[in-house]
């Protein structure tokens, strides 16, 4: 699952207000009421040293040392390097050079923090210090991109030094390292619920309280053996907005825990397959509203809710029934792709929540034009809709999701059952569409793509349209004139053998001219095109595929 060490449940203390190594250290030389909000790192490493003591004192005195002092000490040692390096770092660790100079020895009264600074960033107002922090900020990272991980971890890194300069800094930084932290592991999670469990002695200066999104889907936890960890995660971070889970074997039982602690959400994704759960009574429990009564509640505050990909059995079925029942008014982007889903779930969801801009229904094969319909009669703001592979779907309701939808910003027919009826009608009603895939439908004419083009193109950042073989030159030179903010275009497998005038260089040439946006363009597997030509544009855009992605909204970023 990770290259972490294995969770110990035992160092988790069953009261519901704090985690506790299954030891008691030492009182701290700063008394808890006293801590002052700048001192917070700095007592929490003092702390973390003091827990590492008491296990090496109990070794050396011969006594036995527990699994959950072990894991215990292993995470404090880790949370001191992290946060406060040596002056004589292991080889091959580098300290940061910030957290090098803030580094004095605990005993001096002057601490960095509170010496008044000569440096006019100290005097800087909080506005523009946190102008400049949105830069280091791990949230605003590219998540797709191939160096993301890198990139969000030095943020971090850099926001916690920039924590350490003075008060000034401090208070405009922390917010932003506690928001939303990066999790790249297990390991890193235990730091994190670690930390704040040591905060959470002063409720004034609590850390978990400033964690407002916690993203857990590569870690990929897994119930029975990790429930206890989330509980603790459910009351380390009760001012959560954001909340992504990835849990195999999930129950209902957990997941009302995480609602009843974390009141706040309003953005909740949840992958896994749910499992049964026996009760004290030997009855199996379910979704059923009476037994997942805060998770009923929080549903109906919830703004965004992914459901993608969770498996359909008699248990899964409930829980969107449940869903059904539950989501209220609020609820702005929802999730469904991958879940197979039927017309009823659909209908109950689109009359509850009339305000939904945010639709996802992609791989639900079952789905009908009756659905589609119902959806567009209720809810009228919709402005993203993804239906792609919905075989089930066709021109009646994709025709009424045009008429009905006059937002409609993006939408994903592809491998759909449409044909060039409501193609005509997604160009001439659709006003502010600006992203359009439509892969591999059965088409009869280019003239409807043309219209489409001429009428739309003013606005079309993204077309993609990979395998519909009635492409030909005529539709490159038309999207080379009208489309003069194209950013992506698929065209990968398009134009065919009846084709009277087939895609051709030049016209890809003309294309790049007059489209000086555009920074992706698939062009493989058009006959007639070169190697050398398709090397020469894959070294100026870029030639790999893309995707229509959800909006942002409905990861909470």
């Amino acid at each position: 699952m990770c290259d972490s060490p294995p969770i110990v449940m035992d160092s988790v203390s069953t009261d519901s207000n704090y985690y506790t190594p299954s030891y008691s250290p030492r009182s701290p030389a700063l008394p808890p009421d006293k801590i002052d909000s700048c001192d917070l790192e700095r007592t929490t490493v003092r702390w973390a040293l003091q827990l590492s003591s008491d296990v090496l004192q109990q070794i050396r005195d011969g006594r036995r040392v527990s699994d959950g002092e072990w894991s215990a000490a292993l995470c404090a040692a880790d949370l001191c390097n992290d946060l406060w390096p040596s002056e004589a770092p292991a080889a091959g660790r580098p300290v940061t050079p910030a957290i090098e100079k803030a580094h004095l020895n605990t005993d001096q009264k002057a601490h960095p923090l509170r010496r008044k600074s000569n440096s006019r960033a100290a005097v800087l107002p909080p506005e523009l210090i946190r102008t400049i922090f949105s830069y280091v900020d791990s949230s605003r990272s590219p998540h797709h991109s191939p160096t993301a991980a890198q990139e969000r971890a030095g943020k971090q890194s850099t926001l916690l030094s920039c924590l350490l300069v003075n008060r000034h800094w401090y208070s405009v930084a922390s917010a932003r390292l506690w928001r939303n932290p990066y999790l790249p592991s297990l390991a890193v999670l235990l730091r994190l619920v670690f930390c704040t469990r040591l905060s959470s002695l002063n409720k004034r200066t609590s850390l978990g309280n400033k964690v407002y999104r916690l993203d857990l889907f590569r870690l990929r936890l897994r119930e029975p053996a990790a429930t206890s960890m989330l509980h603790v995660i459910a009351r380390s971070f009760p001012e959560l907005r954001v909340l992504r889970l990835d849990i195999r074997q999930f129950t209902a039982r957990t997941i009302n825990y995480l609602f009843e602690c974390c009141r706040h959400l309003h953005t909740f994704a949840l992958r896994g397959d749910p499992n049964a759960h026996t009760g004290r009574y030997g009855k199996e429990e379910d979704w059923a509203p009476s037994n997942v009564v805060h998770f009923v509640a929080g549903l109906g505050k919830l703004k965004a809710l992914d459901l993608h990909n969770m498996k359909r059995d008699e248990r899964t079925a409930t829980i969107y029934h449940t869903v059904m029942n539950s989501v209220g008014s609020n609820l702005r982007h929802l999730n469904l792709g991958r879940t197979w889903v039927l017309d009823d779930v659909v209908i109950g969801i689109a009359r509850r929540c009339s305000q939904l801009e945010t639709i996802v229904l992609e791989e639900n094969l079952e789905i009908t034009d009756v659905a589609i319909k119902a959806l567009a009669e209720s809810c009228p703001q919709l402005r993203f809709v993804k239906l792609r592979n919905c075989i089930g779907i066709g021109d009646e309701g994709v025709t009424a999701l045009a008429l009905s939808c006059p937002n409609l910003e993006a939408l994903g027919i592809s491998y759909s059952r449409c044909t060039d009826r409501s193609l005509k009608v997604v160009a001439r009603s659709c006003k502010n569409l600006h992203t359009l895939f439509m892969n591999d439908l059965w088409l009869e004419s280019e003239d409807t793509l043309i219209e489409l083009v001429e009428r739309r193109g003013a606005r079309l950042k993204t077309l993609g349209m990979c395998g519909c073989e009635v492409v030909s030159d005529r539709f490159i030179q038309a999207v080379a004139k009208n489309c003069p903010v194209l950013q992506e275009l698929d065209i990968a497998g398009c134009g065919g053998d009846d084709v009277p005038q087939p895609i051709t260089q030049a016209s890809l040439e003309e294309l790049m001219s007059g489209c000086t946006r555009l920074r992706s363009l698939l062009v493989n597997g058009i006959d007639g095109l070169s190697d050398e030509f398709v090397l020469q544009l894959s070294r100026q855009i870029w030639t790999e595929q893309f995707w229509l992605e959800p909006p942002e909204e409905l990861s909470g970023t």
